[in-house]
């Protein structure tokens, strides 16, 4: 929300994005979800959840400098030329 001009409009939608009635629409149309205990999308295997790449989100926080670092110096020469790399 950091730089809206709205931050009440922000955060009424973001509460929205995260209600029940938004997951069980997302749920429509995605298999994996930020919240259990919707019904998995036909097509997408039981067992999602255990597929996954294991993620630390402390620690991705934590190094997103030294990432940011190494996936540009693989990446940077493919993307576009308007594009901006986050600092």
């Amino acid at each position: 929300m950091a730089g809206t001009d709205n931050p009440e409009a922000a955060r009424r939608f973001l509460d929205w994005a995260i209600s029940d009635e938004a997951m069980s629409m997302y749920a429509n149309y995605f298999g994996v979800l930020a919240m259990p205990g919707f019904p998995i999308p036909e097509g997408i295997p039981e067992d999602i959840a255990d597929r996954l790449f294991p993620m630390d989100f402390a620690v991705s926080s934590g190094n997103r400098e030294a990432w940011m670092e190494t996936w540009l110096s693989l990446f940077a020469d493919k993307m576009e030329p308007t594009a901006t790399p986050a600092p």
